[in-house]
């Protein structure tokens, strides 16, 4: 699961060298057992950061670990796991 856009430094891609390597250490711990590769920038960016500063502007401090952990890395990969089910 990815949730980061990627963003250019000196021509260089930052997010994608980082998703390279977390790819690269997945196949490596997965040694045989099916690896799914899901994106949730959209979910991110709508459920946490979008809510997370809507907050932060009211005078409020959220904390948008909690937020991404209920949207983006429970509840929507249990889910996908379950389906992914045989």
């Amino acid at each position: 699961m990815h949730v980061v856009k990627s963003s250019t430094v000196k021509g260089f891609s930052v997010a994608l060298c980082w998703l390279r390597d977390l790819l690269f250490d997945s196949l490596f711990l997965c040694a045989g057992i099916e690896l799914h590769h899901v994106d949730y920038q959209k979910e991110y960016w709508t459920q946490v950061f979008e809510v997370f500063t809507q907050k932060f502007a009211m005078g409020l401090t959220p904390n948008p670990d909690l937020a991404c952990n209920h949207y983006i890395k429970v509840c929507p990969s249990l889910i996908l796991s379950l389906h992914l089910l045989p």
